[in-house]
């Protein structure tokens, strides 16, 4: 089964929902807030992890032992070029 990167909407929501909340959401606050299964979020957060994490930015991590999403903004800015 090939694996494809998520819609754009939802990576958009994604991002927009860990911005909102300063960079860090746990897993649970992060599912309500961005519209996502519980279910589906280990898939989701690894997908996205190869999209953003690129050239050895760790852009966003994803924690089951500290129960934590995190979205290093600043370098996601810089990465991207978006500043």
């Amino acid at each position: 089964m090939r694996r494809h990167a998520p819609e754009d909407e939802l990576v958009r929501r994604c991002l927009t929902a860990l911005d909102s909340c300063g960079g860090i959401m746990t897993p649970a606050a992060f599912s309500k807030t961005a519209e996502v299964q519980a279910g589906r979020l280990d898939g989701l957060i690894a997908v996205m992890q190869r999209v953003l994490n690129v050239d050895g930015y760790e852009i966003l991590t994803f924690s089951r032992a500290e129960n934590r999403i995190e979205l290093n903004v600043a370098k996601l800015r810089r990465q991207f070029d978006l500043e």
